[in-house]
């Protein structure tokens, strides 16, 4: 119903957010990267999509999914950004997945004075993002239009773009300068893992809608505790759905207002006495980082998220976490297999890389949302997700093969439960009998 002052209530939850504005806070929030001569910024702009071009088939070759490979390699989007750009395309990934999800029934007045904490929030979290990440794969979901010019590839220019290729060229500057790296392997290792997420996305069609629906349900579940906090005076249900999933969280997750200011630096979300309080938006990002946070791989319990998701809840959680940690071991046994003699420094960068990603976040993790959702969570759930997603999948090609991993490709039943992944053997007996 709509109230007197004529403004109407949301129609979803992404109309809670001013995206313009947090896009533009970001931005403005957010350094933009080192300062180097035109000609480096050329050249580093030309290496990352020329790697990102080739790495595909280089996926293919490693993996045997070569059909797949092709595919990612005629439809797929590449974008080389700087920060702002991943502000933003990160903004319209997220923006699309709250359409998804009903807005809470709060009136339009509301819904419309809490708006500004969540904007303020999301900012912080996107600048915070922007300058950790590499590159990022997004995929492109029905009746989304390409974001900006893609290099000319093997298809033709009208081919059906499914995902996105999204390289930080700010971010490889610095990582490149920090590390003294290979000024041509860095780029390559890069595109090599990017491009795994994006044969993943070819290889197994329904990937991406499954991720994106997971997504969606799951914040419409904790949406429901937003609303019932802000409809309740006292902030009761969202202080206890807090203490549900604060007491099995890893210690690192700060206040739903505040974590992702604090964690980038550059953004304050702390707005004092006078706001009239988080909003439904603001009370989902949090809580969600809270829940991506117990959500560890021993699988969430009801014991531990007691009143802040359903059964149903739950187990759409433990599905998006463990298929975005199976993902992202798939990518890392991809880079596994690369040898000195097609990167001379590839001993040297994964050792780097691998010390980089332990301490700050280095690569990825690549798909969709999950490095936006990971780096509000903390780094000990990302850590966990790239250390048993590629133990999971190492010992399954050590016994089977890439041939025999390839099996997870065929179905959403096929991938691996959350359960399987300290144990490869369960699945490989479920799966390759």
């Amino acid at each position: 119903m709509t109230e007197p002052t004529g403004i109407p209530p949301a129609s979803s939850a992404a109309d809670l957010v001013d995206w313009r504005t947090a896009t533009t806070l970001a931005r403005l929030g957010t350094p933009a990267g080192p300062v180097v001569p035109a000609p480096v910024r050329r050249s580093t702009v030309e290496l990352l999509r020329r790697s990102a071009i080739e790495a595909p088939a280089w996926v293919g070759r490693i993996t045997g999914l070569r059909r797949a490979a092709q595919l990612a390699a005629d439809r797929t989007e590449v974008l080389v950004v700087d920060r702002a750009g991943l502000q933003r395309a990160s903004a319209e990934a997220l923006q699309g997945v709250l359409t998804r999800v009903d807005a809470p029934c709060l009136s339009g007045r509301l819904a419309r004075a809490g708006c500004l904490p969540a904007t303020v929030q999301l900012a912080g979290a996107l600048g915070a993002v922007s300058t950790r990440l590499l590159g990022q794969v997004v995929p492109v979901m029905a009746g989304q239009r390409p974001a900006g010019r893609r290099r000319p590839g093997p298809a033709t220019a009208k081919a059906l773009v499914t995902s996105r290729i999204l390289l930080v060229a700010p971010n490889v500057l610095a990582l490149q300068r920090r590390l003294d790296l290979d000024l041509l392997d860095l780029p390559a290792w890069i595109c090599l893992h990017e491009a795994a997420h994006a044969v993943q996305l070819a290889v197994a069609p329904w990937l991406a809608e499954q991720i994106v629906s997971d997504l969606a349900a799951v914040l419409g579940a904790v949406s429901q505790v937003g609303t019932s906090q802000a409809a309740s005076p006292a902030g009761t249900t969202g202080q206890a759905a807090d203490q549900a999933a604060g007491q099995a969280g890893t210690g690192q997750v700060a206040s739903p207002t505040g974590a992702a200011g604090q964690a980038s630096g550059q953004v304050s979300s702390d707005h004092g006495g006078a706001e009239p309080g988080p909003s439904p938006v603001s009370t989902v990002l949090g809580r969600l980082t809270r829940i991506a946070a117990v959500a560890r791989l021993d699988g969430p319990t009801p014991a531990r998220l007691g009143g802040v998701l359903s059964e149903e809840g739950r187990e759409r959680l433990a599905r998006l976490v463990a298929t975005l940690t199976f993902l992202e071991g798939h990518a890392e046994v991809v880079l596994d297999a690369v040898e000195p003699a097609q990167m001379p420094s590839v001993y040297r960068l994964r050792s780097l890389l691998a010390h980089s990603r332990r301490r700050e976040q280095g690569v990825g993790p690549g798909l969709g949302l999950g490095s936006l959702i990971y780096r509000l969570a903390g780094l000990e759930a990302k850590r966990a997700q790239y250390a048993t997603g590629a133990a999971f999948a190492r010992a399954v090609v050590e016994r089977v093969g890439h041939t025999g991993l390839n099996a997870a490709w065929a179905g959403p039943e096929m991938m691996p439960r959350p359960e399987e992944l300290e144990h490869p053997r369960a699945w490989m007996d479920r799966v390759l009998g």
